[in-house]
């Protein structure tokens, strides 16, 4: 079964759409996506997002420090066979849809969960950071887009957690 890229255009037409609405981070727990995350501020959230497909994707996402912080969560039919190809498949679907420089390419676990972490540069100094997990059949893709602020962009990743 081919299992397609969680990012659809819809969510990423969505980030672009963004409006601020308070500028204190706050840890943001998503009862339904099973996660815990700091945010710059308080998120907006979008989805369900089936974009004709039977993956059911959900974004969380908040502006702020020069980025654009995301958690987007994608429900699958079924769990991938191998985890990790279906992660490499996931990394390259995201360069597909937005083509740059791989600069940090790691693969990672938390707590004992298969993961990928990117750090891709695209011109005008933008950089698009990521972490993916794969838990079951869901997918998590946490990532920070933009000129995001090291200090914030590290609180942000680290403070990740799956319940």
């Amino acid at each position: 079964m081919e299992m397609k890229p969680a990012l659809s255009v819809g969510f990423v037409a969505l980030m672009g759409s963004l409006v601020s609405c308070d500028a204190t981070p706050t840890t943001f727990t998503s009862a339904e996506g099973q996660f815990s995350v700091l945010l710059p501020k308080a998120p907006q959230l979008f989805g369900p997002d089936t974009s004709g497909s039977r993956e059911v994707s959900r974004l969380v996402a908040a502006e702020g420090d020069g980025a654009m912080y995301s958690v987007v969560y994608t429900d699958y039919p079924v769990a991938p066979v191998d985890a990790a190809r279906f992660l490499l498949d996931q990394r390259d679907a995201q360069l597909k849809q937005a083509p740059g420089k791989i600069v940090l390419e790691r693969p990672l676990a938390l707590g004992g969960i298969p993961g990928l972490e990117l750090r891709v540069e695209y011109p005008e100094g933008v950089v698009g950071h990521s972490r993916m997990y794969v838990r079951g059949s869901r997918l998590y893709h946490q990532s920070a887009f933009g000129y995001p602020d090291r200090v914030f962009a590290s609180q942000f990743f680290e403070s990740f957690a799956l319940k």
